[in-house]
């Protein structure tokens, strides 16, 4: 199905429990995947069909400087229901409401919801074995960011299980350079710059982990929280303070550069292995180099040319 994405739009809002909180307008960053049928648009080059993501951020910034709320819930909740409402082509609607300084111990908190126009037909979502069951006191420390979602497949019924998206974030220090085997020491130094110093830099890098399926009717969760710390620092450890040229295998040998890209890729390899049967819950992973730097993947491979 096509897809509308609005990345990271900053809105203010009035929103938190507390009558405290809620006095002064908060930052908050929305994230929109808008779903339909884009055919025309793109076969005939016309604006007719679609929606301008421009009216569309425009919109949600005013729906949220007009509106309080107590949860990022209820607030991401009425956005599907402003657009749907406002756009009669849209099939479906995932919004992510990011909500920054909201944990003592993690950078933000955030809830992402999606949901379906009625009638329409939902996409196939793989489903996964019984999640592992919850230890005794999941740990307060974790930054989770928890959404509803669509039943996992067919038309929606009140027997459907709620898709949800769990993420944890991680950080860790490690030194690399850039270099690449293929090119010669000048063609290195003006593709990479500084960072193809063979002394190397550092950065602090932070990791996010998103696990995405069915909430099991037993435990009431997508996958214990206590394993998705465990498995991410299992695989994080192999990682920090290190230098990544040449105390971690995947690159003593100079045939793959260490770049941020293939860092994401070694990372979800690793992730797909200490998670073992829950694998399937992987839905993607992001890294920060730097705060303005990220990239994201999601598993994908194509054939090697």
């Amino acid at each position: 199905m096509d897809k509308i994405l609005i990345n990271d739009l900053l809105v203010q809002i009035h929103i938190g429990v507390g009558d405290a909180e809620r006095k002064k307008k908060q930052n908050i960053y929305l994230s929109v995947t808008m779903f339909t049928d884009l055919a025309c648009c793109s076969d005939n080059d016309s604006i007719t069909n679609t929606i301008s993501y421009s009216e569309a951020s425009q919109m949600l910034s005013a729906w949220s400087e007009e509106t309080k709320f107590r949860t990022l819930e209820a607030f991401a909740h009425f956005l599907i229901q402003k657009l749907f409402a406002t756009y009669k082509l849209l099939q479906g609607v995932t919004v992510r409401v990011t909500k920054t300084r909201a944990l003592t111990t993690g950078l933000s908190a955030a809830v992402e919801i999606t949901r379906w126009r009625q009638g329409v037909e939902l996409p196939q979502i793989p489903t996964q074995q019984a999640p592992p069951q919850p230890r005794p006191t999941p740990p307060t420390t974790t930054t989770t960011t928890a959404s509803s979602g669509p039943a996992s497949a067919g038309t929606a019924t009140g027997a459907d299980l709620p898709i949800v998206t769990l993420s944890r974030r991680e950080h860790f220090s490690a030194s690399h350079f850039m270099h690449s085997p293929h090119f010669s020491q000048e063609e290195n130094a003006k593709l990479y710059g500084k960072c193809n110093n063979p002394n190397g830099h550092g950065h602090n890098y932070e990791v996010e982990a998103v696990l995405r399926g069915p909430v099991n009717p037993t435990t009431g969760m997508v996958a214990s929280l206590q394993d998705v710390k465990t498995w991410m620092k299992t695989v994080v450890e192999s990682l920090d303070h290190k230098n990544l040229n040449l105390e971690v295998d995947q690159w003593k040998d100079g045939k793959e550069v260490v770049t941020a890209e293939n860092i994401l890729v070694f990372f979800w390899d690793k992730m797909q292995q200490v998670m073992g049967e829950s694998a399937s819950l992987l839905h993607c992973v992001r890294l920060w180099e730097t705060p303005r730097n990220m990239v994201e993947y999601f598993g994908c491979r194509t054939p090697r040319l």
